[in-house]
């Protein structure tokens, strides 16, 4: 679902669609302790810094055999515009293939 359309987001404030609510990790400041630390168990990602990377998609990127087509916008609160281009790097560096429009 798009909610920006052709616009960037900097030029309107993502709307949803009539009668729902956009969830607080887009409009509040991210959860503490972090969703992915809540996901591996731990209250910060640097109490187990090799867990952490193990669960990062572009710690294994080298063994990526797929293409990739990397969408990501700059509101979004979850995930930090950062982890798409890092992951681009780690693909590229990795010598996968990669879509683009």
């Amino acid at each position: 679902m798009a909610w920006f359309g052709g616009r960037r987001p900097a030029e309107r404030r993502p709307r949803p669609p009539p009668g729902r609510e956009l969830p607080p990790f887009i409009v509040g400041p991210p959860p503490q302790p972090s969703v992915l630390a809540r996901l591996l168990g731990v209250d910060r990602l640097s109490d187990d810094a090799d867990l952490a990377r193990s669960a990062s998609p572009a710690h294994l990127a080298a063994g990526a055999t797929a293409p990739f087509l990397l969408i990501h916008g700059d509101a979004d609160g979850l995930v930090g515009e950062d982890q798409s281009r890092r992951m681009h790097a780690a693909l590229t560096e990795a010598g996968a293939r990669l879509g683009r429009c």
